[in-house]
Order: C-alpha cells, then structure tokens, then sequence
C-alpha cells in the first residue's frame, strides 16, 4: 500500500471540511490502496515548513485538498523532489483543476489520484517563488489585498467581482518596466501565465501550455477607469489579444521592476512585491491526472 500525506485548508472554500467528510476521503484513499495521512493548514502557520517536513519522510505522494493558493504553497514546500501530487478541488476559483480537467467530484478526483496516471507540467519562477498558474503584477493583485477571507467564504467568486469594482475606483494604476528577450516596454498591469486559466471566467493566453517551456506575458499599457473595463470587456470576449494597447509574449525569461509599492500576487496569493525575475523549469512536476 502507497502512502501519503492529505494537506487540505480547513476553511478554504464554501464547503466545510468536517471530521466525518475529510474521514470518508482517508477511507475512499484506502480503498484505492493508498494510506493517507490526514495533515490541515494552520492558520498563520508556515505551509511551505509543513511540507518540507512531510517531503523528509519520503511519502509515495502528497495530495493537496484545498484552494489554488493551497496549491502553490504545497508546491512551493516541496518543488525539487520527485513526489507526485493529486489535487482535490476545495477552494474558491479551483483553476488548476480546470486547467488540468481534475474532476470537481471528490470522488472522482481521488480515483484518479488512485489510477496512477501521471502528467508532466512546468512550473514557473518568480524570484524565489514558484506558481503554477500566473503571476499578477498591478490591478489584479490590489483587488486581492482587498479581498477578506470571510468575504471570499460567505460570496465565493463573486466576492472578487465586488472588490474590483470597489478598487478600480481609486487605483491609480502605476507604470512599471518589463523586459524580455533584449526588448523593454511600460505598462500598468501584467500577467505571466504559464496556463490558460485566469481568474473566474478569464482566459488570457489561449496559447498557453502548462506543460511546454514558455512563459506567456499578457501586457495591459495604457491608465485609467474606462480603458480597464474597456479591457475587461474584450478580455471575456477573448478579443484583448487584437488590441494595439495589448502584447501578448511568449519568453523563457523576463525581468520586471517598479514601485515596491505595486502588490503581486501568485496563484491568487500575495506574494511580494518587484522588481522581479522570471523563469520557467519545463514538466519538472508530475501530477495525477484522470
């Protein structure tokens, strides 16, 4: 029988994670012949810390059980290693589950965590942090300083919807430099992708691949309240990628830097702040996937 250690976010998401549904998940493991050793995140403590320890007992294979934040930290504790992770859809937006077609069905997740199939996916730097999914540099990462937790667990998803009307209105929307591939341009707000999903209903870098050796840099250059729900408009519409105020670069380096002040966030967590050096590790993390 394979072992494991379950890391889940006791608070993340709008279901609770009570003692009988997390004891129906360790027996759903054992009978897919995996013993899975129940580990929550504590709240203030150290997740990154919490997985190193569990990567020095060399377990078969983590699973993380919680949001995409949830995710990142897992990640970011045990990057290096060769331990396979199995994600269970727990959290608020769940875009690694989207990006990867995880089923949202616990049951079916674990299923396919017990199927053995393994993909190979990148994994992108930033600094001395690692992400999956993206990095925001500007407006977007404002709008989750201005996200509380009870708010993301009481509105879900829409909880983000409100804060960015209520930060669009007095963000000032600072210039910042990026730099790639010996070029160098301005702008106000910047994502770098290394998968397609963004946000809730947004899909900025359709040519994104999780698992190819690129980054992808969505860049927004032009200020102000009506050119960002200009930009939002064509960003449901996919159609920001034929706007001139908008560029679209696939690099496996970049540079970004600017006011300390301007917030950024990884995987829909705050991170940091610039300046910023980015890279890209290519199918350097194995993950269960059905």
């Amino acid at each position: 029988m394979k072992r494991g250690f379950l890391i889940f976010n006791p608070f993340s998401g709008s279901r609770p994670k009570t003692e009988a549904i997390i004891q129906d998940v360790v027996s759903q493991f054992a009978a897919q012949k995996i013993e899975i050793i129940p580990s929550p995140t504590k709240a203030g403590g150290s997740v990154m810390s919490q997985v190193q320890e569990m990567v020095s007992q060399s377990p078969d294979l983590l699973v993380t059980w919680g949001g995409d934040g949830t995710i990142n930290e897992v990640v970011n504790g045990m990057f290096g290693s060769d331990i396979p992770i199995g994600i269970l859809s727990g959290g608020t937006a769940n875009l690694m589950v989207r990006e990867l077609n995880i089923p949202q069905d616990l049951s079916a997740a674990i299923q396919a965590v017990g199927s053995g199939r393994i993909r190979r996916i990148s994994v992108g730097q930033g600094n001395q942090r690692y992400f999956l999914l993206m990095v925001g540099i500007g407006f977007d990462s404002a709008v989750i300083q201005n996200v509380s937790i009870p708010m993301k667990r009481m509105l879900g998803k829409l909880a983000f919807g409100i804060s960015a009307f209520q930060t669009a209105v007095n963000y000032g929307f600072p210039e910042f430099k990026v730099q790639f591939d010996g070029e160098q341009t301005d702008c106000v707000f910047a994502v770098i992708c290394n998968a397609r999903h963004y946000a809730a209903y947004f899909v900025l870098t359709p040519d994104a691949d999780i698992s190819d050796e690129y980054l992808y840099l969505c860049l927004f250059k032009d200020p102000g309240l009506a050119r960002l729900f200009y930009y939002a408009f064509h960003a449901l519409r996919r159609t920001h990628l034929h706007l001139p105020s908008v560029q679209i670069v696939r690099a496996k380096e970049a540079v970004i830097f600017g006011d300390e002040a301007i917030a950024v966030q990884a995987d829909g967590e705050l991170v940091g702040s610039l300046p910023l050096k980015f890279s890209i590790h290519p199918q350097s993390l194995s993950v269960f996937v059905p």
